[in-house]
């Protein structure tokens, strides 16, 4: 189950510019090359903070002893377009402080950057700060097809050679927050041995369904809510079917304990565990 949450000071924009990728690269991959990871990269993942991309917000996860499963500091939604830069420059920053801290306070917090969507002018760029041996995995937004797999696949394998790092150690989590990544969802659970599971991005899933999520209508909130559970039980079910974990769209309510509760028992009862 995905128990999440978002610091303060988060900022969320759309239409960034895109192009198409540098596709190249060419490598192959196996569940081998996973079980050769560190002890750490094991365990389960039940918890996952985001962390808008901000030097002040992630040093203070860091000083306020945070300790999730895993850190996301983001480089996506929760980054207007015109702070991308500074967003991956300032997560590229604290990798070190990242790995000093949690070094000398024994905590065994995993990293998990998410960066923006494969097609977006950002990608390789926001792949290249982040990709090394300190990196857990990468998070990566909406996702929609294997061919999207593919080239993250083969982009990371790219840089893991560059950077000294474990072949094909470097873990995969996409977002599921589009039709058709729905639509393709049971695929892409199955698209390669790096996934460690999918999340649900409930809110840009509306928008793309363009369902409003603002209106007094009794008729038109049953239908997003009839929508959005069809989704989510889809994701449950291709992630059970591929072996890996399922991740529910992250709580942004973060000073409620009680809706973090509710929020859990909800995503659970639909399979996500």
């Amino acid at each position: 189950v995905m128990l999440s949450r978002v610091a303060p000071g988060v900022g969320v924009t759309a239409g960034s510019t895109c192009r198409l990728p540098n596709r190249s690269y060419v490598t192959q991959l196996s569940y081998a090359s996973l079980s050769k990871a560190d002890s750490t990269a094991q365990r389960p993942v039940r918890s996952l903070l985001f962390v808008p991309g901000r030097a002040d917000l992630l040093d203070k996860a860091l000083a306020k002893g945070f300790a999730p499963d895993v850190l996301v500091p983001d480089m996506e939604d929760s980054v207007p377009t015109a702070e991308k830069t500074s967003a991956r420059n300032a997560i590229r920053a604290f990798i070190p402080r990242f790995v000093e801290s949690t070094s000398l306070s024994g905590r065994s917090v995993r990293l998990l950057p998410r960066v923006n969507a494969v097609g977006t002018e950002f990608i390789e760029k926001d792949l290249e700060a982040v990709i090394g041996p300190h990196v857990f995995g990468v998070s990566i937004g909406k996702v929609a097809s294997v061919d999207d797999i593919a080239y993250l696949d083969n982009f990371i394998s790219h840089l893991e050679k560059q950077t000294d790092t474990s072949p094909g150690s470097t873990r995969l989590v996409p977002w599921i927050e589009t039709a058709a990544g729905v639509a393709n969802v049971v695929d892409i659970c199955k698209a390669s041995p790096r996934l460690l599971g999918v999340a649900f991005g409930a809110d840009d899933f509306l928008t793309d369904m363009e369902i409003s999520t603002t209106t007094s209508d009794v008729a038109a909130s049953a239908t997003s809510v009839a929508i959005l559970t069809h989704a989510r039980s889809c994701i449950a079910i291709g992630a059970r079917a591929a072996g890996i974990a399922a991740f529910e769209s992250p709580f942004i309510n973060f000073k409620s304990s009680e809706g973090l509760q509710r929020a859990a028992q909800h995503a659970l009862s639909l399979g996500y565990q």
